[in-house]
């Protein structure tokens, strides 16, 4: 009896002895074994997902089962670690080997680095979000994909003293103030926008100033007549081709009269006409949607009160909005618009957007929205102006008349070396 126990014990120091010498320096984890150590069970290994698994806390140091951590199996840990993110791509049989050339001077520095924090230091793959501070942000912006959907970028903005005076003179000069030009709404969501953007004002000088000589007089982007407002969902639509202003039939003949005298002896400008210096002058457009169109309008009727200041005894006017008008495709109820902004740049603007749709599809509903709008408004008339004929003016202008195709959107694959 005494011999067998002997014999248990003896064997029992053995096993144990070989366990130790196996951790004591160790090759690799065997797959299909109980994958942990067993001083601490640090590391585990699944053979079927050729991967390490570790369980790591927030600071990003490794977790343990216990507290007696050997030398070596924090060693073994710290390899794999290292494997993990030096051969990510190696095959399963490979990625569970530890590392057993680890120098001594590897092993001390990963045990003294146990108490501070650890984030492991991957290289970030080109391309993705993490390689933005290694690389160089423009050039990853140039090699993104250009056909993503609802992919918004903001315009250059303007800061110059010029342009935030132009900007109190638009305010002046717009029926609506500072408000939207289709919502009615203000406040911090509303933006300044152009007619002629500041990508139009760069060609117009490296093309020798082709709208100073189509319009008669020096153009300045930065004019209150160049500028309105718009909420800022309804401004990505405008950019976004999705909607035009239209001028009136009477304000369109009178444009056309106008710039066929240009050339001749006492003939006035376009400028001088519609958008006179000293002159405070409003015009009436049209709504015209993109056939492809589909978000819808909100139109706040709003009036003023006025109420008590913060300040003391001071007194302040605020928007009161009464009731509201949602307009949906195709918007044919939406009334004429009013805005300070001169005919010849609705021109400029809707041919632009006109030209571009290339779809012959497209065009023909965009003829008969038009025509829809022009009969509802001129239907008791004699002679309803024709749709077709109607958007072919306005292209001779600009085409013909003006001689402004430099300014017309390049299409996909245009320009391009």
């Amino acid at each position: 009896m005494a011999g067998s126990q002997t014999s248990k014990g003896s064997s029992s120091r053995s096993r144990k002895r070989r366990i130790h010498e196996r951790s004591s320096s160790p090759t690799e984890i065997r797959a299909g074994s109980a994958s942990r150590t067993p001083s601490d069970r640090i590391v585990s290994y699944d053979a079927r997902q050729g991967d390490a698994r570790r369980g790591i806390q927030s600071t990003g140091r490794p977790t343990y089962s216990s507290s007696r951590a050997t030398l070596p199996s924090l060693a073994s840990a710290f390899a794999l670690d290292r494997n993990d993110y030096r051969d990510s791509d190696a095959p399963a049989s490979e990625a569970g080997a530890l590392n057993s050339s680890t120098s001594a001077q590897d092993i001390n520095s990963d045990v003294q680095s146990i108490n501070e924090p650890r984030t492991p230091t991957m290289k970030p793959q080109s391309g993705t979000a993490a390689s933005l501070q290694a690389d160089n942000t423009d050039e990853w912006l140039k090699n993104l994909p250009m056909d993503i959907p609802n992919l918004y970028i903001t315009p250059e903005k303007q800061s110059d003293s010029r342009s935030v005076q132009q900007r109190r003179l638009a305010i002046e000069l717009a029926p609506a103030g500072d408000r939207c030009l289709l919502t009615n709404v203000s406040g911090k969501c509303i933006h300044g926008c152009h007619l002629v953007a500041n990508s139009h004002y760069k060609i117009e000088k490296k093309q020798n100033y082709p709208l100073s000589k189509a319009w008669g007089d020096d153009f300045d982007i930065n004019s209150r007549w160049n500028m309105f407002f718009l909420r800022a969902d309804i401004h990505i639509l405008y950019d976004g081709f999705e909607w035009m202003l239209i001028p009136k039939p009477d304000t369109l003949k009178r444009i056309v009269e106008v710039s066929g005298q240009r050339g001749k002896p006492g003939a006035i400008s376009i400028t001088e006409e519609f958008a006179p210096r000293k002159q405070r002058r409003t015009y009436e457009y049209y709504f015209l949607p993109h056939p492809k169109m589909r978000a819808p309008i909100d139109r706040y009727h709003v009036t003023t009160e006025t109420v008590p200041s913060t300040s003391e005894g001071g007194q302040e006017t605020r928007d009161c909005y009464e009731h509201r008008q949602c307009f949906t495709f195709p918007y044919s109820d939406i009334p004429p618009i009013e805005s300070h902004v001169p005919p010849h740049l609705v021109i400029f603007d809707a041919m632009r957007k006109f030209i571009h749709i290339d779809n012959l599809k497209e065009q023909a509903a965009l003829y008969e929205l038009l025509q829809s709008i022009l009969d509802s408004y001129h239907g008791h008339e004699d002679g309803i102006p024709d749709a077709a004929k109607y958007l072919d003016t306005m292209r001779r202008l600009f085409l013909h008349d003006w001689k402004l195709q430099v300014f017309l959107k390049k299409k996909k694959g245009e320009g391009k070396a």
